[in-house]
């Protein structure tokens, strides 16, 4: 089924080109990226299509959003909850677009545990710069 010519999603919404997208679709977005840095009141996001383990800025909080792993990184997000990474790909978000509240609240907890993590790190280096 083809949206009608008009159509177009509520206004704000990104997409970053995956591997089985159809140009055509561009015109239904209020951005298209290949991949790239975002801010969204004042969080830096890093969107690309594929999953990453560092991304730009990922050592300061940027968040990285992904897909193309259809939900199967899903498990490995959970068991490490200090990486600020969260699949949106449509198969693993009920086949909708994901809000920034949605997002903002599934990272809450995580932001607690990667400064925790950064701050442990930290200390950790002092501690053998003293040795």
């Amino acid at each position: 089924m083809e949206a009608p010519p008009d159509f177009q999603l509520d206004s704000g919404h990104t997409l970053v080109w995956g591997n089985h997208d159809d140009r055509l679709i561009a015109r239904l977005f209020a951005e298209v990226l290949d991949q790239g840095l975002i801010t969204v009141e004042g969080q830096p996001i890093w969107l690309n299509h594929y999953p990453m383990r560092t991304w730009h800025k990922s050592h300061y909080g940027s968040w990285h959003l992904y897909g193309h792993v259809h939900g199967r990184l899903v498990a490995e997000d959970v068991a490490t909850p200090h990486r600020l990474t969260r699949d949106v790909g449509v198969d693993a978000c009920g086949y909708r677009p994901v809000d920034f509240e949605d997002i903002r609240g599934y990272m809450a907890p995580r932001i607690e545990e990667f400064h925790r993590r950064r701050a442990a790190l930290a200390n950790d280096e002092e501690d053998s710069d003293r040795s």
